[in-house]
């Protein structure tokens, strides 16, 4: 192995490709580089800062093993990916990481030259052949292109079905506005419209669909599947072990435990990708798998109503993690373990910390090189019921008590969510009489005050309203240096004066990063003053830009609004000075300002 992990590999595409990023380093160094990215992502976080991070697990093969290849295509022919730093198209005919299968498919549709071809999406499956039981290899190929192009597209997609590779061929229409070169259901035009798959020879068969998930290298998806397994029969040895799989997509993983002879529930909400599951676990004699179409938060929602038990929980979502929602209730399923498996290092940790406030504790976590030779790594992390990370105390006297609120968490008690700050805090330090002196919106991070005795709260309240607060917030688009915002607001039935004056700190990406101190305390005061102004908080569901929210929650991680206590004074009274209370930006909103910074 030693001599593996010196070698290094070369590609008569990368002076242009934008694919390969590492291919120039030695195996060793790609693996350092990505188990480095799971350190620093979890380093920011003060609950996970201790977590032991395993070596990455090495893939083989390193080259050829690409099971999905989506490519774009230009106007002049070329099919591959976009150059680096640029939208221009880098034909690949000699790609060194797709597999031989999807180079052949993509060479004839080269070959075929159809201007009307914006991309395609091409699947390896391995067909188990009855009569034989050996795999052989085929290709599921969906022709992307722009409204007004089905004829031309329908036209090659048919003369492609004579390729001996070729098992079925879709057509997928770009709709106006997509934010993917991919994006809408495919339309099945010829062939067949789900092949048997497999993870590894000899195991069980999912179906692939036009579209459906699919890990890229094959050989690493079963690695992780025997890994969960091995952790799950450790945890539940010589048990009838029942779980959930959340984002089970046509159910390979799913299979591949029922295959082990766990009970499994699998999760998705595209239909036609759990039915090919139900449909491979009937074929195949797996009566202990159930399916239920729905969006996971719902989903859960629900069990957690029915009051309905799983021994363990399974998610594997897509790179922008886990809605805030899905957090708040994975730990009233009252599992034993939470296996957590991620294509991304940062919404990773941002939703471990966030699961560590809720009673979960990450025990194990083994990365895999899923995509050699890129920067890609996926994680699989093992977690455990224990006590609630707690919360950071910033400054404590004899009648104040001052935290780092985390977000996602409200200051108080609140119907749609099952603890608050001022719960954990009055058990973890036994102060029953512990009263918020002013409330942090569920989203809202940073300096968050109490009282210690409820008669000190109104003294404390008044010293406030009488100091300064400061925000940091993320506005969209490029706003002046500095401002003021008077604007009257409504608040409980009346209109009420409101000031606001906010000083541009940085430009990130095409936003910018404000510092906002609003005179008074009105309910949402800065958000409604930001958006007043056509500059509202990124991540703000309410008063903010919907799909402006949607780009940074896929692309840049933030799942929630964009604004941060940073800074309190409390004003001078009686005997006591003023008081100046800080926090520093909360590392969630630190790692979507390090992503835009990245483009």
């Amino acid at each position: 192995m030693g001599a593996e992990l010196q070698a290094t590999f070369d590609c008569v595409h990368s002076a242009r490709c934008g694919g390969c990023t590492l291919l120039e380093l030695p195996l060793e160094a790609q693996l350092k580089r990505k188990r480095d990215s799971v350190c620093a992502a979890f380093a920011a976080y003060d609950a996970l800062k201790a977590l032991s991070v395993e070596p990455v697990a090495p893939a083989t093969p390193m080259l050829g093993y690409r099971t999905r290849a989506k490519l774009v295509a230009s106007e002049t022919g070329a099919i591959g990916l976009f150059e680096r730093a640029s939208h221009d198209v880098c034909d690949i005919p000699h790609c060194r990481v797709m597999h031989p299968a999807l180079i052949a498919v993509v060479a004839a549709v080269r070959e075929r030259a159809c201007p009307a071809l914006t991309g395609l999406d091409a699947r390896l499956v391995h067909d188990v052949d009855e009569v034989a039981s050996v795999p052989r290899p085929g290709v599921l190929l969906t022709l992307n292109g722009s409204a007004g192009a089905e004829p031309a597209l329908n036209e090659l997609g048919r003369s492609l079905m004579q390729h001996p590779l070729v098992r079925g061929v879709a057509v997928r229409v770009q709709t106006a506005g997509a934010n993917r070169l991919l994006e809408g259901a495919p339309t099945h035009l010829a062939g067949e419209s789900s092949v048997r798959d497999q993870l590894r020879t000899g195991g069980p068969f999912h179906y692939a669909t036009f579209g459906s998930f699919v890990q890229a290298h094959s050989g690493q998806a079963a690695a992780i599947a025997h890994f969960i397994a091995e952790r799950l029969a450790h945890a539940f040895p010589a048990e009838h072990v029942r779980v959930l799989e959340l984002f089970a997509g046509s159910g390979a993983l799913a299979l591949e435990l029922c295959a082990r002879g766990l009970a499994v529930c699998a999760v998705e909400l595209y239909a036609p990708a759990l039915a090919s599951a139900a449909r491979a676990a009937r074929e195949q004699g797996f009566d202990r798998l159930q399916c239920r179409v729905g969006e996971a938060e719902e989903v859960v929602r629900d069990i957690v109503a029915q009051r309905e038990r799983f021994d363990a929980v399974l998610v594997n979502p897509p790179r922008r993690g886990l809605s805030s929602g899905l957090r708040e209730l994975l730990p009233r399923l009252q599992a034993r373990a939470l296996l957590y498996v991620s294509c991304d290092p940062d919404t990773l940790a941002r939703d471990l910390s966030d699961l560590a406030q809720r009673g979960w504790r990450a025990r194990e976590t083994q990365p895999f090189d899923m995509i050699p030779l890129s920067s890609g790594v996926e994680t699989v992390v093992v977690l455990e019921r224990s006590a609630p990370f707690p919360i950071p105390v910033l400054y404590e006297d004899a009648e104040l008590l001052v935290v780092d609120k985390p977000p996602h968490l409200p200051t108080t008690p609140d119907e749609a969510h099952e603890s608050s700050v001022l719960q954990r805090l009055q058990h973890e330090r036994g102060m029953p009489e512990l009263t918020a002196v002013h409330r942090l919106d569920v989203g809202t991070s940073g300096v968050c005050l109490f009282a210690k005795q409820r008669s000190a709260a109104h003294a404390l309240s008044e010293r406030l309203r009488a100091g300064e607060k400061h925000y940091l917030a993320l506005v969209r688009g490029a706003i002046r240096a500095k401002g003021i915002v008077r604007a009257a607001l409504r608040e409980q039935g009346k209109t009420r004066p409101a000031v606001s004056r906010y000083t541009r700190v940085g430009r990130e990406g095409s936003h910018s990063l404000v510092r906002v101190r609003p005179e008074q305390g009105r309910t949402h005061q800065v958000r409604k003053h930001m958006a007043a102004i056509k500059h509202p908080l990124l991540g703000d569901v309410r008063y903010g830009d919907g799909p402006s929210n949607r780009y940074l929650e896929h692309r840049h991680g933030l799942d929630r609004t964009f604004l941060h206590a940073a800074r309190v004074v409390l004003a001078p009274a009686g005997e006591a000075e003023a008081l100046v209370l800080e926090a520093p930006l909360a590392a969630d909103l630190r790692a979507v300002l390090a992503s835009l910074r990245r483009g």
